[in-house]
């Protein structure tokens, strides 16, 4: 750890800009020399803010305030352990944030893809269950299957794509934002997810618009009654996280081959957080009684977009 030059100093910085907008945990954060006594400049400090606290990505979305308390805090307390001088306007951010601490009610986080020059911004919630649903929190499987589609572009790239129980739609706007899908359709069977997903849809999407995305409910009880079914014909349908209640495996499986019934060459790829194998195995098991060819692929380690790995993430690709 030590000087480095300006060019290597703006490259961390990226890094970092990226870790703390999708709200990396402080600890885990990839400092490397940004805060060495020799980088940290006035001029630095205020780069530093201007590329986190004071983000423009998604102008007035901000992460949570915790963790933009943790921060500053901790870029605050290693500074001052170095005799470093510090920005005034890092202690004023820190004392403003700290007496709005009691009126923030919405946060996000925003995935920065530096590689390939875009971001997504997801409202988020700490909650695992909101309104009744698992729909409004961002699951791992989702993050693990992103991955594996950046690292797999070429399976996405000109298809026709379906996402199923979509919820916050990290994935289908991840795979939209950088693999260039001919069309893509985000589903979710909640209404209140489906709102939800509107809203990130047009914060996501302003100034040209959601070209080649759309947004549609999508009730797997329901599956011969939807226009969804009659109008498209996908040739890859992604999934995260989606088979943790058995109760659903009989609609879902439905849904499933009634769009794979359209496409011959159609093929599935799901992410499934292992909690309980058995309950996995349950549900392939009607997917191997249904015909369907399973691979197991093998999963991508956090580069772009940072999640928790330490559960077991599995991502299996199905063909007929």
């Amino acid at each position: 750890m030590g000087k480095i030059s300006e060019t290597e100093l703006d490259r961390q910085l990226d890094v970092i800009e990226a870790e703390f907008l999708c709200s990396k945990p402080i600890e885990l954060i990839e400092w490397k020399d940004v805060l060495h006594p020799d980088n940290m400049t006035l001029s630095a400090q205020n780069k530093l803010m201007s590329k986190t606290i004071n983000s423009s990505e998604f102008k007035s979305r901000k992460t949570k305030l915790s963790h933009r308390l943790r921060f500053l805090r901790h870029i605050i307390d290693t500074l001052e352990r170095q005799n470093v001088d510090i920005e005034d306007g890092l202690y004023e951010i820190y004392t403003n944030l700290l007496q709005n601490s009691d009126n923030e009610v919405e946060f996000c986080k925003i995935y920065k893809l530096i590689e390939f020059q875009t971001s997504v911004c997801l409202p988020h919630s700490d909650e695992i269950i909101k309104h009744g649903t698992t729909g409004f929190y961002t699951w791992e499987a989702s993050c693990a299957l992103s991955e594996w589609a950046l690292a797999n572009m070429d399976q996405f790239k000109g298809k026709q794509i379906l996402e199923l129980g979509c919820g916050t739609g990290l994935c289908g706007f991840v795979i939209h934002r950088t693999c260039d899908p001919k069309f893509i359709y985000l589903t979710d069977g909640n209404e209140m997810v489906f709102n939800e997903l509107i809203k990130t849809r047009d914060i996501n999407y302003v100034e040209k618009g959601a070209q080649n995305l759309d947004i549609q409910m999508l009730d797997w009880y329901k599956i011969n009654e939807s226009k969804l079914v009659e109008t498209f014909t996908p040739d890859v349908i992604i999934a995260a996280d989606i088979i943790y209640d058995n109760t659903l495996f009989e609609p879902l499986s439905r849904t499933i081959e009634t769009f794979f019934n359209k496409s011959k060459n159609c093929k599935l790829y799901m992410a499934c957080t292992v909690r309980n194998e058995d309950t996995i195995n349950e549900f392939l098991n009607i997917l191997d009684a249904m015909r369907f060819k399973r691979s197991e692929e093998e999963p991508v380690a956090p580069t772009h977009i940072y999640y928790n790995n330490a559960t077991p993430i599995k991502i299996f690709s199905f063909v007929k």
